[in-house]
């Protein structure tokens, strides 16, 4: 997956500086990493989107039956972006 941060308009816009996004999941086994074949120990994940970048990747792993969702968080914006959102990918 990615997490990617949008203007108002919905199109992607680079961080002006590094940003932190807290990644969830409301499913009790989903995991989460950076990497591939990472150890995914993980049930939140804080991922960095680096300033100039618009996106980054994570990976999510779940044993559960069913359809979790993730969420996304960062903190306040002060410039006109809507946020981190998630796209598969």
């Amino acid at each position: 997956f990615s997490a990617q941060i949008q203007d108002k308009s919905g199109s992607p816009t680079p961080a002006l500086g590094a940003t932190t996004i807290t990644l969830s999941s409301n499913s009790g086994a989903g995991r989460f990493d950076t990497a591939k074949d990472g150890t995914f120990a993980s049930a939140t994940l804080a991922l960095t989107i680096p300033a100039g970048q618009a996106s980054a990747d994570f990976y999510y792993k779940d044993g559960s039956a069913g359809t979790p969702t993730l969420t996304a968080t960062a903190g306040p914006s002060s410039g006109p972006t809507r946020g981190p959102r998630c796209r598969t990918g």
